[in-house]
């Protein structure tokens, strides 16, 4: 019903600056912002409407059922702006955005691959490690899967199941023999991968916190590393901290744009110094709270 609320509350108000009511209030430079703004805010479609569609699902859910082997995701259909006004229930919609009700952060203590971790420590001997996959093959009684001791990959060896559950990435995949259909072989070849860049950088201190009052969460910003993540546990911490420096991926800030590319080949200090300077904004203080760090760009 939010999602309903605000995308249709957003499709009136595009409308009437779209038909140019907000000319004495909105520049036509800040109009066209707007409009994107708006646009994204509201969830539309491209012809600047809140309707039945995958977009607007992505915001208010799916159309049920969903979930099982082949699931296709289904659009759901807006509730109607009277039914929600008449409704009342929007007068509750942003208890959640006050301060002190803010949606709370966790993450796992150590980082997000502890949770594959924990499943590894209860799975134990169930899992066959530094098994490289060679060949999956199925057929109407089940799939058999082909692979080797990658630290001793003169021996192949097979395994046979009902069902094979593949979580391997397409770009890989696609070298791999495999029996599919011809459909499903074109989109495993066809979808990109994205290319990314993450920083993480060392303080002597967690700053952001003693000097900024921020605990967890993201900053967003439109340099060029895009945002910085700070650590969501061991609040007040004596000691080092270390925030995510950057994160890029997509658009301009894409692997492949120069300002990526430049800040994965960095490595001495003063480059890691010149990174600071970004986060921090306050070259002074820079050398004072940069400890020993490293950068690493991977897909």
């Amino acid at each position: 019903m939010k999602a309903d609320f605000q995308g249709q509350i957003s499709e009136l108000l595009a409308k009437v600056a779209k038909q140019g009511e907000l000319d004495q209030g909105v520049s036509v430079e800040d109009k066209q912002i707007l409009l994107l703004a708006l646009k994204s805010w509201g969830a539309f479609d491209h012809n600047y409407k809140y309707n039945e569609g995958l977009i607007a699902s992505g915001y208010r859910g799916y159309a049920p059922p969903a979930g099982g082997l082949s699931a296709v995701p289904l659009p759901s259909g807006p509730l109607a702006l009277s039914d929600i006004l008449k409704s009342q229930l929007w007068r509750h919609f942003w208890n959640v955005a006050k301060c002190e009700l803010q949606t709370t952060m966790f993450q796992p203590v150590g980082g997000m691959d502890m949770i594959g971790k924990a499943f590894a420590r209860e799975l134990g001997e169930l899992i066959r490690y530094s098994a490289k996959v060679t060949e999956i093959w199925q057929n109407v009684g089940g799939v058999t899967v082909t692979y080797v001791d990658a630290k001793n990959p003169a021996q192949s060896q097979k395994v046979t199941a009902d069902w094979c559950l593949c979580t391997i990435p397409l770009s890989i995949l696609s070298q791999l023999p495999i029996n599919v259909g011809a459909a499903m072989k074109a989109a495993i070849d066809a979808v990109p991968y994205t290319a990314s860049v993450k920083v993480g950088l060392q303080f002597k201190r967690p700053f952001w916190e003693e000097d900024d009052a921020i605990y967890g969460g993201i900053s967003y910003t439109d340099l060029p590393i895009r945002e910085i993540g700070y650590p969501n546990t061991d609040y007040n911490k004596i000691g080092r901290g270390i925030p995510l420096g950057a994160y890029l991926f997509e658009g301009a800030n894409s692997f492949e744009s120069p300002p990526c590319r430049r800040m994965s080949a960095w490595r001495a200090r003063s480059s890691l110094a010149r990174l600071s300077i970004l986060n921090t904004g306050r070259s002074s203080k820079t050398a004072s709270r940069l400890a020993p760090g490293a950068i690493h760009a991977w897909l």
